[in-house]
């Protein structure tokens, strides 16, 4: 992470469509029951980085069937968790947070269907 940060700097250059085409975005994944290892990352990215570092908080976790018995990750994220997560992040004085909406969607791509990456519930269509 240094070295890209050395070489494109922390600024994020955006088109004007509001998509990257220069710099980082440093995307990290909230995971269910892991707050903690969440707090943890963004306190040594931000020992490390100036606070414009962009910081891009992912809500999306979906558990797959490899872990429905796992104690922590069979499930989504809480709306709990991830404000507790964005709230830490702004107190350590994030400049630049890109952050989700947490809701219960299945968000897996079903790769059978035509359209794998179509979010909406069978039901929806």
């Amino acid at each position: 992470l240094q070295e890209m940060v050395k070489q494109v700097g922390a600024d994020l250059l955006l088109d004007t469509n509001g998509a990257a085409i220069r710099g980082i975005i440093i995307r990290h994944l909230v995971l269910p029951g892991c707050t903690e290892n969440s707090i943890t990352a963004l306190s040594l990215l931000r020992n490390h980085f100036p606070p414009e570092l962009p910081i891009s908080l992912m809500s999306q976790y979906t558990p797959t069937m490899a872990v429905r018995n796992h104690p922590l990750l069979n499930r989504r994220i809480t709306r709990h968790e991830y404000d507790l997560v964005v709230n830490r992040a702004l107190d350590m004085g994030f400049e630049q947070l890109f952050i989700q909406e947490v809701d219960d969607r299945n968000i897996c791509p079903d790769f059978d269907e035509e359209t794998p990456f179509q979010w909406l519930d069978h039901d929806e269509t």
